[in-house]
């Protein structure tokens, strides 16, 4: 599964002057033959990824402080289950494909 979600805290609009979302530093979330995971209270950077490889990803957004309005997460999973987890009244948008 090759996927990407985007989700929004509370303040859904950018302010005038920020980087554009390409210029973010990407934080990885790696798992190859074992687990990864982040949670608890964590930086969570604009941009996220996530790859498990006969394994698992997992990214816990519940109590992570969020540098910005708004986080994209690329996630691949071969063979293996990538887990993106927040709170109840975010808003995520979704995309992907799934093969086998």
């Amino acid at each position: 599964m090759h996927g990407q979600a985007t989700t929004t805290g509370p303040s859904f609009g950018k302010e005038e002057g920020t980087e554009a979302m390409s210029d973010k530093i990407t934080r990885w979330a790696v798992g190859v033959f074992g687990d990864s995971s982040q949670s608890g209270r964590w930086r969570a950077v604009q941009r996220l990824g996530a790859v498990a490889v006969f394994g698992d990803s997992t990214l816990d957004l519940r109590e992570a402080v969020i540098d910005g309005d708004e986080i994209e997460i690329s996630a691949v999973a071969i063979f293996g289950e990538v887990n993106i987890i927040v709170a109840p009244d975010s808003r995520v948008e979704l995309s992907g494909v799934a093969l086998f």
